[in-house]
C-alpha cells in the first residue's frame, strides 16, 4: 500500500502541492505544507472532497479529508487504517 500512497502523492504534486506521506494511527497519511487549492478551500472545502473521492478511487482504499483551514491552510488525507 505504502508504494501506492507514494504514487499518489506524485499525482498530488501535479495540482502543484508538495506532499509528503507519513505514518499516523496504523494508517498512512498524505500531508502537504500548503494548500493550492487555497482559494477554492478558503470559501468551501467542497474541493478537499474531491480530492479525498479521487484518491479513494485511486488507492481503492477508505481515505478521509484531515485538511487544516487555518490562515495558511495545509492538505491532508489519511489513507486506511
Amino acid at each position: 500500500m505504502k508504494e501506492r500512497v507514494s504514487a499518489a502523492a506524485k499525482l498530488l504534486k501535479g495540482f502543484g502541492g508538495i506532499i509528503e506521506v507519513q505514518s499516523r494511527n496504523g494508517g498512512l497519511v498524505l500531508r502537504s505544507w500548503g494548500c493550492p487549492l487555497a482559494a477554492l478551500t478558503s470559501e468551501n472545502n467542497a474541493a478537499c472532497r474531491v480530492i479525498e473521492g479521487l484518491l479513494t478511487e485511486y488507492l481503492t482504499a477508505k481515505v478521509v479529508t484531515c485538511c487544516e483551514f487555518t490562515p495558511e491552510p495545509r492538505c491532508c488525507f489519511q489513507v486506511g487504517k
